[in-house]
């Protein structure tokens, strides 16, 4: 069955090594869609974080956001669903957490808020390539204990950059009893978000809303946190800077991101190569 509906992971996928669209992923995602298949972004980003790369890639309508939690229409701007932590039970991750050398984000209200000095001093614990988006898109807080104190509406996922994978690991045993879904994206990261909300889930839902069987469904990521989605996909690829773990579970495997590897994925989709 023809692929209706490809969903790309941004970082370590559609995106190269330097966060960049290039311009054979720009022409890819055209000739797609030309051909009739919706192409929508499965990210951990916020909406705020898509901002520069809807802009090179207007043929984008749909967006998972927040590794799964919700979903858009980047065009209306319009929530097709969400599954939030609540003010509670961020608060409770954050008293656990609060204490770790890390860059802290709390995804709330549409915008990522992290403590304005460690934002300023991003470099120290995120990596290079990210860091001027960082500091463009996300919120410095004076004081993020008043924020996480104040904010009384719904929390998509808190993300922490650590100084060290050890001290991610600590951090990471100290929120080992609360059930939540706590996944990594990088080398000293964590992420987590309600049970139930991951990309595979995000991906289910977003095209149950559009109307496409699974077996029309594509998803390409790289990375551990795009396990679930690739295990939902109808036809599941990776591009060639995946681990193993990944590649194992993956029906094609493309070239690295930094090789082309979005655009070639993409572009055997809308010849019916896949």
């Amino acid at each position: 069955m023809p692929i209706r509906l490809a969903a790309f992971d941004l970082d370590g996928t559609l995106l190269n090594s330097k966060k960049e669209i290039t311009p054979a992923v720009r022409e890819a995602v055209r000739l797609a869609s030309a051909r009739g298949i919706e192409v929508a972004l499965c990210t951990g980003r916020a909406i705020t974080e898509c901002r520069e790369i809807l802009a090179v890639l207007p043929e984008v309508r749909y967006a998972v956001l927040c590794t799964g939690v919700r979903a858009m229409d980047t065009k209306t701007g319009r929530t097709l669903f969400e599954n939030s932590l609540t003010a509670a039970q961020a608060r409770l991750i954050y008293s656990r957490l609060r204490g770790f050398d890390g860059l802290l984000g709390y995804f709330a209200g549409e915008t990522v808020h992290n403590d304005a000095q460690r934002l300023r001093n991003a470099a120290r614990y995120a990596p290079a390539a990210v860091v001027p988006s960082l500091q463009l898109w996300h919120a410095g807080e004076r004081s993020l204990d008043d924020f996480v104190a104040a904010w009384d509406g719904p929390v998509d996922k808190i993300h922490i950059y650590y100084i060290s994978p050890a001290e991610r690991d600590r951090a990471r045993a100290a929120v080992a009893d609360l059930d939540f879904f706590i996944t990594t994206t990088d080398a000293a990261d964590l992420e987590i978000m309600p049970r139930g909300a991951d990309k595979g889930t995000g991906l289910r839902k977003l095209a149950a809303y559009l109307g496409i069987p699974r077996e029309q469904v594509l998803a390409a990521g790289d990375n551990e946190n795009d396990r679930q989605m690739l295990l939902y996909a109808g036809t599941a690829a990776v591009v060639g800077n995946a681990p193993p773990g990944l590649r194992e579970i993956a029906g094609v495997v493309g070239p690295a991101n930094d090789e082309g590897g979005a655009a070639w994925i993409l572009r055997r989709a809308a010849e019916g190569a896949l």
